[in-house]
């Protein structure tokens, strides 16, 4: 629990190496941590083999209360200021990006396999895709223009999208 709880990875190797410290500690020669000890332990503590999806850095998580602090002290002030604002005045603008094809990074195969390889319709299709941008106001209306950022080698969409 120390370990994920400073956001450090964790695997199988950990568990053991650990289970083995602990059953020394209390004397327990005989205990090997096989396989089907970490396979169980993690069955019965609901640990699982997950995708990291965030990558943080130490420095930020060490400050967490001083930012969660300036974050709030930022949105009291965004509120006072806000104030001499209509609401056709302030923007928020974001981006999306957007795939031509949606496909998995992952899948279930078999365990030893050296290649796992899965179909798509097109190559280019999961390679390229784009980004739009869109700015909304305070009243709820979308302003301006929407920016498409292709992602296209040649910066232009070939003819033979369009077909």
């Amino acid at each position: 629990e120390a370990a994920r709880e400073s956001c450090l990875p964790v695997y199988d190797l950990d568990l053991k190496r650990w289970a083995l410290q602990r059953a020394q500690e209390q004397s327990l020669h005989e205990f090997s941590a096989s396989k089907h000890w970490i396979t169980t332990f993690k069955h019965r503590h609901n640990i699982v083999s997950r995708k990291i999806t965030k990558f943080v850095t130490k420095h930020a998580l060490d400050n967490t209360d001083e930012l969660e602090q300036l974050a709030n002290r930022f949105v009291e002030e965004a509120k006072v200021e806000i104030q001499h604002y209509s609401p056709n005045e302030i923007m928020n603008t974001d981006q999306v990006g957007l795939e031509k094809e949606l496909h998995s990074s992952r899948t279930l195969s078999y365990h030893g396999e050296k290649l796992t390889v899965s179909t798509v319709k097109s190559q280019s299709a999961i390679s390229h895709s784009y980004t739009l941008q869109s700015t909304i106001n305070l009243a709820g209306e979308v302003v301006g223009p929407i920016y498409l950022c292709l992602k296209e080698p040649t910066g232009r969409i070939s003819e033979s999208e369009f077909v």
